[in-house]
């Protein structure tokens, strides 16, 4: 199941409950956006703070005085 940004927690959460394991765990690696939002949940409620991006940004980015590193691009800002 893949999820977007624009998910909302009680849709995240409808979609958890009717998510079906489909082989056994271990047997095959592969990358789930949905997974990976699960982790960032549970994590970002685990920590007590507002957000993954707090979470984020408060535990790690300043912690490594990583002050230009962002989650989401805004529209100005430029690939290089």
């Amino acid at each position: 199941m893949g999820c977007t940004k624009y998910y909302t927690f009680d849709q995240f959460y409808q979609g958890l409950s009717n998510t079906t394991v489909s082989r056994e765990p271990g047997l095959k690696v592969e990358y789930s956006t949905f997974r990976s939002g699960l982790l960032a949940n549970i994590l970002t409620l685990k920590s007590k703070m507002s957000s993954y991006n707090e979470l984020l940004t408060k535990r790690i980015l300043n912690v490594l005085g990583m002050n230009s590193t962002t989650i989401y691009l805004s529209e100005n800002k430029n690939l290089v």
